[in-house]
């Protein structure tokens, strides 16, 4: 099948007018509704924060006689089924085909994992062009690629500040739409004190001394070596931030406050063990709170904030909970209202 040059090469722009990923994924699926004859396409998108029994739907297009179009569709998921699981896994464009519709699916890829799933609903008889798609996954993958460059911290590649606004605020909308809201403030309290997300502030040090003792080539060694420690120490779907200078944030998902200390004190410790090049050792200290639906963001990480430094003025490499803090009358709570503040 030959297609013309210019309205390809038209096609390419339009795909990279995206600024982001929804408005990207978009934009592929009209551009493939423009070149192929199917029923419908939807990208799914691995999900990052953490891994449940579903995809999220980022963008889908659903043709009629009249081509009309329906992108933003936020409330709908798809469960991973076997053809799912076997693209996702082998990373392989897989087909099956239920009475007289086919469903072929192309994985995307970036940094060697699949990111997003191309699913794409077909006449049996229609066979699709899959050069051409891939053509224009390879364009959107590269795309993809740039803004995830985008997302994160340069010299530790850790998710940078700007990341972190957005990525929080997403976190929020999901923990709100997904939970059974409880019928009485109470309840809410009980069923928060059992397992919720986690956020974590860390600071390193003497940080300052580090630079000024040996220079700031050791120093930014001693950032890159803590982002390395902390990849191995945290999840792969837990979120890990370098907030800013010496500063660096994780957020761990759903689990219970014992489990949350443990595996912070872990990754302390074995920050505490580590012998730096030249430096010796390096130690952080940490602030905990939880992150539950009725809060603002940037009230959660003031009140992480206020554990930490509560660490550092009670002799550094340790880890403080906040609420554990504001129970034994040590700091003086901080409302966890929405809206009181603006987001940083």
């Amino acid at each position: 099948m030959t297609y013309d040059a210019i309205n390809l090469l038209e096609s390419a722009i339009y795909i990279t007018n995206g600024r982001d990923k929804r408005s990207l994924a978009n934009s592929l699926v009209e551009v493939l509704a423009d070149y192929l004859v199917f029923n419908s396409a939807l990208i799914l998108t691995v999900p990052l924060v953490e891994k449940p029994d579903h995809l999220e739907i980022t963008s889908s297009v659903a043709l009629d006689g009249s081509l009309s179009r329906n992108y933003e569709r936020p409330d709908l998921e798809i469960e991973y089924d076997e053809l799912i699981l076997n693209s996702l896994n082998n990373c392989e464009i897989v087909s099956e085909t239920i009475d007289d519709t086919t469903r072929t699916i192309f994985p995307v890829t970036f940094a060697s994992a699949v990111i997003n799933l191309l699913v794409i609903y077909h006449h049996h008889e229609n066979l699709l062009d899959k050069n051409l798609i891939l053509g224009f996954l390879h364009i959107y993958s590269n795309f993809i690629a740039v803004l995830n460059d985008n997302e994160r911290d340069t010299l530790t590649g850790l998710l940078n500040r700007k990341t972190f606004d957005t990525l929080i605020s997403e976190l929020l909308e999901k923990i709100d739409k997904n939970r059974e809201p409880p019928k009485k403030s109470a309840e809410r309290r009980e069923l928060a004190s059992d397992t919720c997300h986690w956020m974590g502030v860390l600071d390193i040090d003497h940080f300052k001394n580090i630079n000024d003792s040996f220079g700031h080539l050791f120093g930014d060694e001693v950032l890159v070596i803590i982002a390395g420690i902390m990849g191995d120490s945290f999840r792969s779907h837990d979120l890990l931030f370098r907030y800013g200078g010496e500063e660096f944030v994780v957020v761990i998902s759903q689990t219970t406050e014992k489990n949350a200390i443990m595996v912070f004190e872990r990754f302390r410790k074995k920050l505490e063990a580590f012998a730096f090049p030249q430096v010796s050792q390096v130690t952080v200290s940490i602030g905990i709170a939880k992150i539950l639906p009725d809060t603002h963001p940037s009230i959660v990480i003031e009140q992480a904030d206020m554990a930490l430094y509560y660490s550092k003025n009670n002799g550094r490499n340790r880890l403080s909970n906040y609420h554990e803090l504001v129970k034994l009358g040590e700091i003086s709570e901080r409302s966890v209202a929405t809206g009181e503040v603006e987001l940083f």
